[in-house]
């Protein structure tokens, strides 16, 4: 992402919040499609030659780029730290929550498909949820 690698705390989180609403709508919206969703889940539990590919193409670059607006957030002088990485999958399960759990948030939402308006919803949720919690964490290390 264009920026990123510069970004002030202010223009990280701006940059978070469009990453959350690109991935929110590019999970639910945009049809994945249930086989590739499928694909994907299984080799998370049974990896095969492809999850490398899946790593190495998909996984990697969103969780690099995640990560590195998280630690400009945060403030961290080691972006690349254990718990940088633990924080930055925590705060993306969030997201894909919502793809691996999608009929079961649907029927509790008593409805069949998520709209545009869900998915811009749901993504204001989880941007502000992790900004908060990040800004949240800044404060409680700098008074540490």
């Amino acid at each position: 992402m264009a920026g990123a690698e510069n970004a002030d705390p202010g223009k990280a989180s701006r940059l978070l919040d469009e990453m959350i609403h690109t991935l929110v709508h590019s999970l639910i919206m945009d049809r994945l499609g249930d086989d590739a969703a499928g694909f994907i889940l299984r080799e998370q539990h049974q990896s095969t030659p492809a999850f490398d590919i899946l790593y190495a193409r998909l996984m990697l670059p969103i969780q690099s780029t995640y990560q590195l607006l998280v630690s400009r957030i945060r403030g961290d002088t080691e972006p690349d730290s254990r718990r940088e990485i633990l924080i930055t999958h925590s705060l993306i399960g969030q997201i894909l929550a919502f793809r691996t759990a999608r009929t079961t948030v649907l029927r509790r939402l008593g409805q069949t498909d998520f709209s545009q308006q869900d998915a811009r919803e749901i993504a204001d949720v989880i941007s502000r949820l992790t900004l908060n919690a990040l800004h949240g964490d800044n404060k409680r290390n700098s008074s540490s």
